[in-house]
């Protein structure tokens, strides 16, 4: 019963992004982690975007320990631009309730760091002192529900297109 030694994993940041990497699905479909200061530690699916938009210091496509998950206030892919800088904006709903110690699941959607709608999941490890979240573009989200629902309402339609209303 007596503690002689300790075990200690140490998994760099790098390795923590190629976990997140390797969970990516679709073309949105998106798992990174962050801090307590909701500033990303893992690299960003869409560096090509943070480039382009801004969000990172120019000459750099990387957001780790670079980029905050901050809600700009609208998608700035279709060409919206904050009236407030990056440093005042909030959080986004999922990192603020993510560094307040909450574990949520938003299917309503709420904005990324994008501006971008998402629905995504989250957690915080308060232990590790980084929370890891997993977002996908709420059109890409909702495609195949759309889809389906379309699929379904054909026979539906039809079952009635036969019949008189009255």
């Amino acid at each position: 019963g007596e503690r002689v030694g300790a075990l200690l994993f140490d998994l760099p940041i790098a390795e923590i992004g190629r976990v997140l990497q390797a969970a990516r699905a679709g073309s949105s479909y998106e798992s990174y982690a962050f801090d307590r200061q909701g500033r990303m530690v893992s690299e960003s699916r869409f560096p090509d975007d943070l480039s382009r938009l801004g969000l990172v210091p120019d000459g750099t496509r990387s957001s780790v320990l670079r980029l905050d998950v901050r809600d700009p206030g609208g998608d700035l892919t279709q060409g919206f631009r904050a009236s407030t800088p990056r440093a005042v904006q909030p959080l986004t709903r999922m990192a603020a309730s993510a560094v307040a110690g909450r574990s949520g699941v938003d299917v309503a959607g709420y904005r990324d760091y994008r501006g971008v709608p998402v629905v995504g999941v989250w957690h915080f490890l308060p232990r590790l002192g980084i929370g890891v979240a997993t977002e996908m573009d709420f059109t890409e989200a909702y495609r195949t529900l759309h889809t389906l629902e379309h699929l379904l309402a054909l026979p539906v339609a039809a079952l009635f297109a036969d019949r008189e209303v009255g």
